[in-house]
Order: structure tokens, then sequence, then C-alpha cells
């Protein structure tokens, strides 16, 4: 009876975690939960809204157009183009989990400051892409590989620099070794290790044992998308990268470790930097460490 109950919760975690509520849904913190809320968390999961994207690069002094494109055989794509000012490459940019391509806009702003056209997209089931679920990077690789393919068709200059923040980091490493992925650079934002770590860091946010929560949570998400999230792995995908990449985290993550970071950063084949911003978290580099960021950025991309 326990072993059953243990794995109704962890199937109904997995589907909350990967299947996002269309509507709006009390965003809940990790951090500071009662024992009674954490209770009810580990056993009915946290909602998540479908994400949808508040803002346009309008807002943000960018003119730009909307295309939508598919991917594959599965759905459609909603994309913003922004053009450059200069004979530069594009930059495409892919979203973290639970967000949409207008969270990118502060650092998309900052590749058009310095004359890069870029690409921002959706993955499924996050703004105007289809769907309502998420693999977090599984099959978000194949998005990110016919983003490219339709960016080949718009913009003569390449091969692209493609960033990824998190999943979308995971995905874009996961196209690279197993679907043929070529981009000239990488610049990659919190990029976990292994889906089962970073599940595992969800159960230690709330202050409970992961073991063996976070392996029945992987199993049953990995059921329910179609796909082997034991194996996702961008640690051991990043063996088979030999292009330049910029690799970039903060050292008070609880998401994503600099250990795990790290991992991924020491198996990357080819030329590579590594920016921990000190005092900062998971995600939102491009405001909370601008100045930083900004420079390490504008030196890569000049190497």
């Amino acid at each position: 009876m326990a072993f059953a109950v243990l794995n109704g919760i962890a199937f109904k975690q997995a589907w909350s975690m990967t299947h996002f509520t269309v509507g709006s849904a009390k965003a809940v913190s990790l951090h500071g939960l009662s024992a009674w809320e954490r209770v009810r968390i580990l056993a009915g999961g946290i909602a998540v809204t479908r994400p949808v994207n508040a803002k346009n690069p309008l807002d943000y002094g960018m003119k730009f157009s909307t295309v939508r494109f598919p991917s594959g055989k599965e759905g459609v794509l909603e994309g913003w183009l922004i053009a450059g000012s200069g004979n530069k490459p594009p930059v495409i940019m892919f979203h973290g989990y639970a967000a949409g391509k207008g969270g990118l806009l502060e650092s998309a702003r900052y590749f058009h400051q310095l004359g890069y056209p870029v690409f921002m997209v959706d993955f499924r089931g996050s703004g105007g892409s289809f769907g309502n679920s998420t693999s977090i990077g599984y099959h978000e690789a194949g998005d990110v590989l016919n983003t490219v393919r339709y960016a080949a068709g718009i913009f003569a200059k390449g091969p692209p620099i493609i960033f990824g923040r998190s999943m979308g980091a995971a995905a874009i490493l996961r196209a690279m070794r197993d679907l043929g992925l070529k981009p000239g650079m990488l610049i990659l934002e919190s990029p976990f290790d292994a889906l089962l770590h970073t599940v595992a860091n969800r159960f230690r946010m709330m202050g409970v044992p992961a073991f063996p929560g976070a392996e029945l949570l992987t199993f049953w998400g990995s059921l329910q998308g179609g796909f082997n999230g034991f194996a996702l792995k961008p640690a051991e995908y990043a063996k088979s990268v030999h292009v330049p990449v910029l690799v970039m985290c903060g050292d008070r993550d609880r998401r994503v470790s600099v250990g795990e970071v790290e991992s991924v950063y020491g198996n990357l084949a080819g030329e590579k930097v590594l920016k921990v911003f000190r005092g900062a978290g998971h995600e939102g580099f491009e405001v909370e460490k601008a100045r930083e960021w900004r420079k390490a950025v504008r030196e890569f991309l000049k190497q």
C-alpha cells in the first residue's frame, strides 16, 4: 500500500511539473514553507501556469516581426525576429523551464545593441507555440533544430550563435549530440548536468530528502512524456561540443549548483569560458549583474 501511495504521489508530482495549467495559478516559492505546505505540495504537486509573454521587443525599443513555423510534424512554434545593424550572424535564443521568450528580452536588447540580428523562440508549451506540456529539454531539442533550420532560410550570415538558459541550454546540447545541430558558438546560462539532479534539487529546496522521490518523479515524468529522463544528461552531451562556448552561472543557485555547471563545462571539447556570478541565483544575470554579464558576453564574442 505504501509503495502504491508513493508512486501515486510521484505520478501527480510529475504531471504537475510537466503539464502547464491554462489560466492562472498562484505562484509558490519553495523557500520558507511551513510543514503543512510542504506536505500539501509533496502530495499534490505545484500547479504551474502555462507561460505567456507579457512584453514584446517594442517594450524594449526594438522593432520586430512575429513568425510561425513548424517543428517537424508535432506543431507550430512562434518566434520574434529582430533585425541587426551589421553583417553579423544571428543570435538565436531559447528560454528556460516554465518561461517564454519574453523573459529573454533584456539579453536580446544587448545583442541588438551590438548589431546582431536576434531570433527569439517559444518552446512547445510556452507563449505563442503549440501545446501545454514540456519535457524539460528532451523533445525541445527538436524545437532547437527546427528553429535553426528555419532561421537558415532567413539569415544569410551564419552559422548562428545560439543562446540557451537552463532547460534551453540542455535542449541545445542534446540537439548537438543527437540531432546534428552545428552552431558557430554557444552561450549557455545555468545548464543542469542531469535531469535527475535538477529534480532532486527541487526536493532539497523544500528541505526534504531527494531519494526516492526524485527517481520516481523522473520515472513517471519520462513515462508521461515519452522519453527517458534518466538519460537526459547535458554533461554527457557536452563531450560532443567542439565550438566555442561561454558558460555562465550563479554561485547561489539552488536549482543548479556550480558543481553541476562545472560538470557540463568540464566536458566541453572546444574553446570555452566559465563565468560565475557571485551572489547570483538561477537566472537574471543580465539585470542583477548587468555590467559583469555584458562584459563577459562582449569579450567572448570578440575573441
